[in-house]
């Protein structure tokens, strides 16, 4: 869905500048600050750099945006504007604005999301059909930054209170009392018991790191000159590196789809689909399901309502206000919770 199509007033949030060359902007600020300072507190929480702003992004000057290659299958494969793009995303969802962590994305309202996507077309020149990837991508850092305060400040040990005193400084504070007494709830925790148990039932650990699936194929497709990979080279380049992998069951399961592929006529492709040799390993995809693996969705429409003038004004106000910081135009210097509060 076109950005026009979303909003179709406000434009003037956006010109767009194809040509334009920008170098990466995955820069991180911490003002000599931790995420959480243990000294701070007295907790014994592991120092780590500080949060990602991206501060370069948000000071792009007016109608200059990133631009963002995406393959055929809608997914953003360039490195270096992937990773930049990413980062953004991430420091958004981690502010608690749009995307706050106490509720699921599929309950966030429309206009939120449709909030999201215009402002990330300010700052990112992204071709059609990308919309899906964007949410999706928005959806799965909301579920892992909930899932990594959950894991770093969540103690069912603790009483209500301590519980509560132990919220992360870049939680609100409204979010982290629902995410506590949601927690505290004894189905939430039946339900977070059976996902422990549920994953450590896997047992093919991929090696791929921070690289997704569709840079993975671009690197693959290089090395075949130009030729797309079959899903079983796919799985080989994810599951093991020089030949070794984390373990057994994806070295049995890589065995096994090399002998079958040696027996396969000579000349003949290994093309994606309900017969190639992954799935005679692996199994046939599960019933109902979009996805293959090592291939992207099929694109889906995406229905979203209509900004209202209230919500671009509110989006305006917030993308100023990230400009004149990154700028440095006012004279205060920010920090952490200043920029937190925007």
């Amino acid at each position: 869905m076109s950005m026009s199509s979303r909003m179709n007033i406000g434009e003037n949030l956006v010109h767009g500048n194809n040509g334009q060359q920008v170098q990466e902007d995955t820069v991180n600020i911490d003002f000599n600050h931790f995420i959480d300072d243990p000294a701070a507190d007295g907790s014994s929480h592991k120092k780590v750099r500080g949060p990602t702003y991206m501060p370069s992004i948000w000071a792009l000057q007016e109608g200059d945006r990133i631009p963002v290659q995406f393959n055929e299958y809608d997914q953003p494969v360039d490195k270096e504007t992937t990773n930049s793009l990413s980062h953004f995303m991430g420091s958004l969802v981690r502010s608690g604005k749009y995307c706050p962590v106490d509720i699921s994305w599929h309950q966030l309202k429309t206009n939120k999301k449709g909030m999201l996507l215009n402002l990330i077309e300010t700052k990112f020149d992204l071709p059609p059909g990308s919309d899906d990837w964007i949410l999706k991508s928005f959806a799965k850092k909301v579920r892992n930054w909930r899932e990594r305060i959950k894991k770093d400040y969540y103690d069912p040990s603790l009483s209500l209170q301590e519980q509560i005193n132990s919220k992360p400084k870049r939680v609100h504070v409204d979010q982290w009392k629902n995410l506590i007494k949601n927690w505290n709830k004894e189905e939430a925790k039946k339900t977070s018991e059976r996902n422990k148990t549920n994953r450590a039932y896997k047992k093919m650990m991929q090696i791929t790191g921070k690289r997704s699936y569709a840079r993975v194929r671009e690197e693959l497709k290089e090395s075949l000159s130009g030729r797309e990979p079959s899903r079983m080279e796919m799985f080989v380049a994810c599951f093991s590196k020089n030949g070794t992998t984390k373990n057994v069951e994806a070295a049995n399961a890589i065995e096994q789809m090399l002998d079958l592929n040696f027996q396969l006529p000579e000349g003949s492709l290994d093309e994606p689909g309900p017969d190639d040799v992954f799935s005679k390993v692996m199994g046939k995809d599960k019933h109902g399901s979009a996805r293959m693996y090592g291939l992207g969705r099929p694109k889906a429409p995406t229905k979203l309502q209509p900004l209202k003038v209230g919500d671009v004004v509110h989006l305006t106000s917030i993308i100023n206000s990230m400009e004149i910081v990154a700028r440095g135009r006012d004279d205060t210097r920010p920090t952490l919770d200043t920029l937190d509060d925007m």
